[in-house]
């Protein structure tokens, strides 16, 4: 004011410049108007910076080199292949066993008449802690089974609910499930991969990071860098890139638990997202899955011991060398003869049928498809899985006995 002031008096003939001067009025309101625009001006140039913008400015910056801000997601698997109930392995009870110890088994919601039992959605699962998550699909044990594997979704919003292998270990059947409520202490809950789909609204601060960082990322988006982002996801043991192109790549990934879930799927795509260069296309997948049916026929010596103990171990090692073998992987014959003579007591071991048939294997449903084909299995032979498949073999479809 004291510098305008200055100037009108010095610059036209106004003499009076008191408060209450028409010249004063007039001027103080210009001057007014004057910082209400450059107060406009200076959020403009704010907003057209990355290093001061934000909220939806910053959004639109980002807009223009393919950065969007992440919403925030609630946690869910509806893979059916990730959470299962089980029966207390230690109880060495089936569904049918379970039931049998149930007073009133009226309610055929619950036990149907064909046998088994349902566990109906709407169980609450968790970490004994804030991660709480509810059962989406219901439980299905026909007599024999003793797992069920179902659908989960967090009952809140955000990171904070994400969970790794094995956190989810804590159910409210007894509660929820009245039906039940003897038999509850029976069933076990688990979740054998991670569930990561959950997030939270992104901030400034990190969508302005993402931003800065992508029109570089196309140098970053090598090989390494995208190899790193995916073993970085917990449950991956392996990948193998095809037909990477300049602006397509497909990846397929494996995983430590014999399976690649929904949920690893999506972690894995998220990760390479990060890292990938603007305009690249990167597609995640996993390999095709094939199950051999065969049978491995123990002869044992007649002073061995411990033979149940010894099929169990046959058949751990069998399954662990079969699911470790990456894609393309070969089943030699003789690795199978050799992991079970290494048990001692074990006098000879042959495997039938041959040829083996070799089945699908559907990994959301959690059981074999159609037949893929017969194969010439003997000893000095193997099978074969092709480029981009892999073996995998369930504890339940491998039989190890003794004839």
């Amino acid at each position: 004011m004291a510098e305008a002031r200055a100037y009108v008096l010095s610059h036209t003939p106004v003499t009076a410049f008191n408060r209450t001067s028409t010249a004063r009025a007039i001027v103080e309101a210009v001057i007014g108007r004057i910082a209400e625009h450059q107060h406009q001006l200076a959020n403009i140039v704010n907003g057209s910076f990355l290093s001061t913008a934000a909220g939806d400015d910053l959004d639109r910056i980002g807009e223009l080199v393919g950065v969007y801000r992440r919403s925030s997601m609630r946690a869910a698997d509806t893979s059916n292949s990730a959470v299962r109930f089980l029966i207390d392995p230690y109880s060495n009870n089936t569904a049918a066993d379970i039931r049998n110890k149930v007073s009133d088994t009226s309610n055929t919601d619950i036990f149907p008449a064909t046998g088994g039992i349902v566990i109906p959605k709407g169980v609450a699962i968790s970490n004994g802690g804030s991660k709480v998550y509810t059962t989406t699909t219901d439980a299905k044990f026909s007599s024999s089974d003793k797992e069920a594997y179902v659908s989960v979704i967090a009952d809140g919003i955000g990171s904070s609910y994400n969970v790794g292998i094995g956190e989810l270990n804590t159910h409210d059947i007894a509660q929820s499930v009245p039906e039940l409520v003897e038999v509850a202490s029976y069933f076990l809950v688990e979740n054998s991969s991670p569930i990561t789909m959950g997030a939270d609204a992104e901030d400034d601060e990190s969508l302005r990071y993402r931003i800065a960082h992508a029109v570089t990322a196309a140098a970053a988006a090598n090989r390494d860098s995208i190899r790193q982002a995916i073993m970085s996801v917990p449950g991956i043991a392996d990948l193998k890139f095809v037909n990477r192109a300049a602006a397509y790549s497909v990846i397929y990934v494996r995983s430590t638990d014999g399976v690649v879930s929904l949920g690893e799927l999506h972690a894995v795509q998220a990760a390479v997202d990060q890292v990938k260069a603007i305009g690249e296309t990167i597609t995640i997948k996993r390999p095709d899955y094939r199950t051999p049916m065969f049978r491995i026929n123990v002869y044992f010596e007649p002073q061995t011991k411990d033979r149940d103990a010894i099929i169990g171990r046959i058949r751990n090692g069998i399954v662990d060398y079969i699911n470790n073998l990456s894609f393309g992987g070969e089943i030699v014959y003789n690795q199978l003869v050799e992991i079970a003579m290494t048990e001692p007591g074990v006098r000879d071991v042959t495997i039938e049928p041959n040829p083996v048939p070799v089945y699908e294997w559907l990994p959301d449903k959690h059981k074999t498809g159609k037949l893929y084909g017969s194969f010439t299995f003997s000893s000095g032979s193997n099978l074969r899985a092709g480029p981009n498949e892999e073996w995998y073999v369930h504890q339940s479809l491998l039989s190890v006995c003794t004839p």
